[in-house]
């Protein structure tokens, strides 16, 4: 169980695409070997959840439509878990899964950072 919070930004940023995200319990590089919540360069946040019953053994859950966003503003993260609840904040938004509806959740793992068509700036981290 562990109460992570993270202040980084997209740097190097190719127009128009990436997102920076979290990884945690990360088995592998692969996504459906870990839970991640990333922040997309259009202002989605989205989930990703292991799910051994989906074709791909995850799937991704949209929790927030496209929203603008100041792509060169730090953007905070925070993801807590317990035998509970998921806790998810991104900025202001907020989401929280109890555990016992998700469909798979993964032992110990690694806390990944991870970005796509994008550099991720982390100058912060808290660990609990």
């Amino acid at each position: 169980m562990f109460d992570l919070k993270v202040i980084a930004k997209f740097s190097n940023r190719i127009e128009g695409k990436g997102f920076i995200g979290i990884g945690f319990r990360s088995q592998h590089f692969y996504s459906n070997y870990t839970h991640m919540v990333y922040l997309t360069h259009e202002g989605e946040i989205i989930l990703v959840q292991p799910d051994d019953d989906h074709e791909l053994h995850y799937r991704d859950i949209k929790l927030r439509g496209a929203t603008k966003i100041d792509h060169d503003a730090d953007h905070r993260f925070e993801v807590a878990l317990d035998d509970v609840t998921l806790k998810i904040r991104v900025d202001e938004f907020s989401s929280d899964r109890k555990v016992a509806e998700m469909p798979k959740v993964l032992g110990p793992g690694l806390i990944r950072f991870q970005s796509y068509s994008s550099w991720m700036a982390v100058s912060r981290v808290w660990l609990k």
